[in-house]
């Protein structure tokens, strides 16, 4: 249970990122909350299930569970301070990832396009090439 409570609390230390409640989590009178499971809120970033379930993937992280704005970690016999290490790290930076570009950030440098009907050489070539 310590390493759920110790997960819980740095989620909740994530600008974007952050654990449901009871207020989020309880849909009907008859309920419990398992220690063992730690349910994360995904809803104010920019991820899709998809974009996080290939994160996951990438960093040999098994989520089972997903919703449309949170995804269940289950704590069990088998769960290490070096796996939540890892996981620590990898919802750190899924965090700063949102926090880097949020709406309403203001450029420090210049967008320009390119125009349309100027297509860059290497994308004409691979595209021709098949």
């Amino acid at each position: 249970m310590g390493r759920a409570r110790k997960l819980t609390e740095f989620v909740n230390s994530l600008d974007v990122l952050y654990v449901n409640d009871e207020k989020e989590i309880n849909s009907s009178e008859f309920y419990a909350l398992d220690p063992l499971r730690v349910s994360v809120n995904f809803s104010n970033s920019t991820f899709t299930i998809s974009d996080l379930k290939k994160i996951f993937y990438e960093n040999h992280l098994y989520v089972s569970r997903y919703t449309e704005s949170s995804f269940l970690l289950n704590f069990h016999i088998g769960t290490d301070d070096i796996g939540l290490d890892k996981l620590c790290q990898v919802l750190q930076k899924i965090d700063a990832t949102q926090s880097e570009f949020n709406d309403g950030d203001v450029s420090d440098e210049y967008i320009i396009p390119y125009p349309p009907g100027v297509v860059n050489a290497d994308v004409k070539m691979s595209f021709f090439a098949d």
